[in-house]
């Protein structure tokens, strides 16, 4: 096949070969976004006020149900993307963070999608996923790095006042 080819010619195919590799390995079109979990949670915090108020939410589920709820158990987490390593999704067309919340008082789990840059309206999207999108996704995640409720409020500036909004979203029946 090569054999007529001139030095040059097999040259540049060798080139342009090792190209399309860099290309498909690096992925220039997708953004990097944070490197670690604790700025992708702290992003997260600040961008979207789902995550306190799913928090809250299951919270007054475990009181209702009669449980203690433990404000230093692990129930929030940040999931990595088991396929390029980073916390970068794409979900209907968005590079989206992806936020795990657990509720421990049925079993169940809530996913966020948060945008990681804001969108051409000048917005950052936030999405939460329904079962259908969940099991999807969740083919492409696993949890990296978990946080408590007590974490959250300590370890994050701003974290209080979301979490008081997400309480008011609750006690006013604004959120499911």
């Amino acid at each position: 096949m090569f054999k007529n080819l001139s030095t040059g010619w097999k040259t540049i195919i060798v080139v342009a070969l090792i190209g399309a590799f860099f290309i498909i390995k690096e992925r220039p079109w997708q953004p990097r976004g944070y490197q670690d979990a604790d700025s992708v949670m702290g992003y997260a915090l600040v961008n979207d006020d789902s995550i306190p108020a799913d928090m809250e939410l299951a919270s007054v589920r475990e009181d209702n149900n009669g449980d203690y709820t433990d404000t230093n158990v692990e129930r929030v987490f940040v999931m990595k993307n088991k396929r390029h390593g980073n916390y970068v999704f794409r979900f209907k067309n968005h590079y989206v963070y992806i936020i795990k919340t657990d509720d421990f008082s049925n079993s169940s789990y809530w996913l966020e999608a948060i945008g990681v840059h804001k969108d051409d309206n000048g917005n950052i999207y936030q999405h939460t996923l329904d079962s259908k999108s969940d099991s999807a996704m969740l083919k492409y995640c696993t949890e990296d790095k978990g946080y408590s409720i007590d974490d959250l409020k300590s370890n994050y500036s701003g974290a209080q006042a979301a979490f008081d909004r997400g309480q008011r979203a609750v006690v006013n029946g604004d959120f499911n």
